[in-house]
């Protein structure tokens, strides 16, 4: 920088893992360090960091809500004393926090939740690191001023952290609540948070809910906040890294993509990148199967079919039934008689189906491409071996790659840390022999895996989910100003916003807790088909009678039709 400065820490504007670092310069001007780019001159003027760094974000304004109760014996008390209110005025004081991995334009939910309480004469606390902050009483109370122009940066203002309160950690919260004598609390985050809200909500504690996931696959929700942004930056950057990577270098790209219960960032993200091929989870699945089925009479116009029929064909030959592959001709039967568990994805099948596409291609003269595969599609790998007391599954194993073990944690989530299938498939598709075969002037030279996700949770918003978010923050708060919990704010067809009751958003029950199913990719509605379409129309017909000669990725019976 040429000019001596100071480093700093403890600023709260940070994503889902440790505080950002910087460097206040004599000027006043703010140099990252550490996460993600954040408009240095905003935060400056609008959070008081000025020379010598000695303030740092809302941190000075921070405290402790059981602290002060016990010392005030109320926030109001505190709030009178501070000269922060009118000590006969007794306005209602709301909480907030944001749980789960972050997401563009979540501080404009925050920004829109503190202009409409203020404009009311409400108050509003912000709990820290999410549920963290929410157990230990920790946070700041907002203001127009410190949530002044944060609608446009990355992250989360207030902090988030990942997870989910035992029954005891509930119990803590519902007695801490009561003693706080907050008028409600606003919970913003994905399929977990909101169970949580929902848990919550039963106990008699005023809840309202926002929904957020990048993966968008909340249900009842028309969309989810930061989806939009996190598409259109990773479909850009896919379809660029192909361009000046992929092609000049001969080789295929392996995108690692977020989104384990739901394909939809793929989907969306790689349709609109044109990558050669997307697999997402959805497709693995009985239900998923059944709506291939559905599809491939549902849209039949005459001889023109949609893509349905080649995906349902590419499905039949990689997936297994009990262990068994099963003809073609008998597949969708045997899928309606069978359990989802049943239902297992063979990876090595998988590569050698990618690596006959792959090889055509290149036969063709096209030695460079991309596949999406979605972070959900290792989940269909698992062969659950062991179940607790209750069914819930515990152990699983993945017997196609070198059975290789894998625990389940107390939600019924499978660990998949070691299993890191993007890499595997990668490599097994270049040890294939139809790669390995290929003439030196055909040669695929690599396999590169390379993950889509975090690098975009953190990107500064689109206009269109600051737009949806500051419509969710101030519906939010109106709910609570109305005394009207118990709800989740929802974004409706046309961009409106509305509300549903928890009790009517669809669970299921799990560890004897109730959890929000969440929105999986439908996989007989015209986004997927079409998406599907320009994957497999844009090479060379199958006739799907089996008899030409012109297969596309070499779909069922090694793409000699029937």
């Amino acid at each position: 920088m040429g000019e001596s400065s100071t480093t700093i820490t403890g600023i709260n504007f940070r994503g889902n893992g440790p505080k950002m670092r910087f460097k206040v310069s004599p000027t006043g001007d703010l140099y990252q360090t550490r996460n993600h780019t954040i408009a240095a001159k905003l935060i400056n003027h609008h959070f008081g960091i000025y020379s010598g760094g000695l303030a740092s974000s809302l941190d000075p304004e921070r405290i402790n809500l059981n602290k002060i109760t016990d010392k005030y014996g109320s926030i109001l008390n505190y709030l009178g004393s501070e000269g922060k209110i009118d000590p006969k005025a007794s306005p209602k004081i709301f909480g907030v926090l944001f749980s789960g991995g972050p997401a563009p334009s979540a501080n404009a939910v925050i920004r829109a939740i503190e202009i409409k309480a203020n404009y009311y004469g409400a108050k509003v606390f912000a709990f820290e690191d999410g549920v963290v902050g929410l157990l230990s009483g920790q946070g700041v109370f907002l203001t127009p001023q410190n949530v002044h122009g944060i609608q446009r940066l990355g992250g989360v203002v207030i902090g988030t952290e990942r997870k989910n309160p035992d029954e005891k950690e509930l119990d803590k919260i519902e007695a801490d609540f009561k003693k706080w004598g907050l008028s409600g609390l606003i919970l913003i985050g994905g399929d977990d948070t909101q169970s949580t809200a929902l848990r919550l909500s039963a106990r008699g504690i005023p809840i309202i809910g926002g929904p957020k996931t990048v993966d968008d696959d909340l249900p009842v929700t028309w969309k989810t906040f930061g989806a939009e942004t996190v598409v259109n930056g990773s479909a850009d950057d896919m379809a660029d890294m192909v361009e000046n990577d992929a092609r000049p270098m001969n080789r295929y790209l392996i995108y690692d993509v977020m989104g384990r219960k739901s394909g939809s960032w793929t989907m969306h993200a790689g349709n609109a990148a044109g990558v050669t091929r997307t697999i997402i989870g959805e497709e693995f699945t009985k239900k998923g199967i059944l709506e291939l089925a559905e599809a491939t009479s549902k849209y039949e116009m005459g001889k023109y079919e949609m893509g349905a029929q080649f995906v349902l064909r590419d499905v039949a030959e990689v997936v297994r039934i009990r262990g068994e592959q099963v003809p073609f001709e008998q597949f969708v039967e045997r899928v309606r008689a069978a359990e989802d568990s049943d239902i297992i994805l063979d990876p090595q099948a998988l590569a050698a189906q990618l690596a006959r596409m792959v090889r055509k291609r290149a036969l063709e003269g096209l030695r460079y491409g991309s596949i999406a595969v979605a972070e959900g599609v290792a989940d269909k790998l698992i062969e659950v071996t062991e179940r607790d007391e209750k069914g819930n599954p515990k152990k699983g194993i993945i017997k196609s790659l070198n059975n290789i073990e894998v625990p389940y944690d107390e939600f019924g989530n499978p660990n998949l840390t070691g299993v890191k299938f993007p890499e595997k498939l990668a490599k097994m598709i270049k040890q294939h022999p139809d790669i390995t075969s290929l003439d030196p002037s055909k040669k695929i030279s690599d396999f590169k895996p390379f993950p889509i996700g975090y690098q975009f949770r953190g990107k500064n918003p689109l206009a269109y989910d600051i737009n949806m978010s500051t419509s969710l923050g101030s519906a939010a708060m109106e709910l609570a100003l109305n005394g009207e919990f118990g709800r989740m704010v929802i974004l409706e067809k046309n961009d409106d916003v509305g509300s549903i009751e928890f009790k009517n958003i669809p669970t299921h029950r799990r560890n004897e807790t109730e959890h929000i199913i969440p929105r999986v990719v439908l996989l007989n509605t015209r986004f997927y088909l079409s998406a599907k379409e320009m994957e497999y129309f844009k090479q060379r017909k199958w006739d799907i009678s089996g008899n030409s000669s012109n297969s596309s990725s070499g779909a069922g019976n090694n793409g000699k039709g029937k």
